[in-house]
C-alpha cells in the first residue's frame, strides 16, 4: 500500500509542477498546498471507502460513529415517475407583513446540533402555532431548512385556504424549482407540495428585521439545543467527508 500511494503521489506531481508554474525541485507536499489540491493518494483511500460502503455494504467509522449504506441519501432518479420530476415555482410578491394567514421557516446549526424552526402567523403578528423540531446532527443547515417547509406543510394539511410560506433559502427554493435536486428529502417535499398548489412559497430576505422570520429563526435555534433528536434523516451521499489514516 505504501507504494502505490507513493506512485499516486508521483503521477500527480507532475501535474501539479504544471498547474503551480514552479520548480521540479519544489516539494509535493507544498505543491498540493500552492494548488489547494488532495493528495491523490487520499482521494483513492476515499473512493475504496466509499465503494465498500455503497457497494458492498461494509459500515465505515466517522468520529467514532458507525454508518452503514442505509444512513445516507441514496435516491434513484431513474425510479422517478415522469410526473415526479417537475419543479415547483416560488416568488418574492408576497407581503411578509400581510393580512393573511403565512408561516415564516428557518434552519439552524448550533454547537454542532441542527434544528428546525416554523411559526404560523395570523394578520402580523399574532401567533396560532409554532414547531421547534430538532434534527440528528450529521443534517446540514438546507436540510434543516427543507425539512422545516415540509413539517409546515404537514402541519397545515390539507386545505382551501390560501397559505404563504416563507422562506430565507434561496437554496432550497431553488432547488425545489430544479428538475436536477434528487435528494431525499427535496423530492419528497416537492411530491407534498405538488397536492397541494394552495400553499404558496415565497422567498424572503433574512436579518432584515422581518417579525415572523425572527421567531422562526429563534424557533430553530431552541430546536438545536433540544436534549432529543424529533427527526433523523438522511446524510446526502456526495457531502461524505471521510479521513484517511
Amino acid at each position: 500500500m505504501v507504494k502505490i500511494s507513493q506512485k499516486l503521489i508521483q503521477i500527480q506531481r507532475v501535474a501539479l509542477v504544471q498547474i503551480a508554474k514552479t520548480y521540479k525541485t519544489v516539494s509535493s507536499e507544498a505543491l498540493q498546498v500552492l494548488t489547494g489540491l488532495v493528495p491523490l493518494d487520499l482521494v483513492a483511500d476515499k473512493e475504496v471507502i466509499k465503494f465498500n460502503l455503497f457497494n458492498r455494504g461494509i459500515p465505515i467509522n466517522i468520529k467514532d460513529k458507525e454508518y452503514s449504506f442505509q444512513d445516507f441519501d441514496l435516491v434513484n432518479k431513474l425510479d422517478l415517475l415522469p410526473w415526479e420530476k417537475g419543479g415547483i415555482s416560488w416568488s418574492m410578491d408576497s407581503d411578509p407583513n400581510g393580512r393573511f394567514k403565512k408561516i415564516f421557516t428557518d434552519g439552524s446549526k448550533l454547537n454542532g446540533r441542527v434544528g428546525s424552526g416554523i411559526v404560523c402567523l395570523r394578520e402580523a403578528r399574532d401567533i396560532i402555532w409554532k414547531l421547534e423540531i430538532r434534527l440528528n446532527d450529521e443534517a446540514s443547515v438546507f436540510i434543516a431548512e427543507a425539512v422545516a417547509i415540509q413539517m409546515a406543510v404537514e402541519k397545515v394539511g390539507p386545505t382551501k385556504e390560501k397559505i404563504v410560506i416563507f422562506s430565507d433559502s434561496k437554496s432550497v427554493l431553488m432547488a425545489l424549482e430544479s428538475n436536477k435536486n434528487h435528494s431525499e428529502v427535496i423530492m419528497k417535499l416537492r411530491k407534498i407540495l405538488l397536492v397541494n398548489p394552495q400553499i404558496k412559497l415565497n422567498w424572503v430576505s433574512a436579518h432584515i428585521g422581518i417579525y415572523g422570520n425572527e421567531l422562526a429563526g429563534l424557533s430553530a435555534k431552541n430546536a438545536a439545543t433540544k436534549e432529543e433528536v424529533d427527526i433523523k434523516v438522511k446524510i446526502p451521499s456526495p457531502g461524505l467527508k471521510i479521513s484517511s489514516s
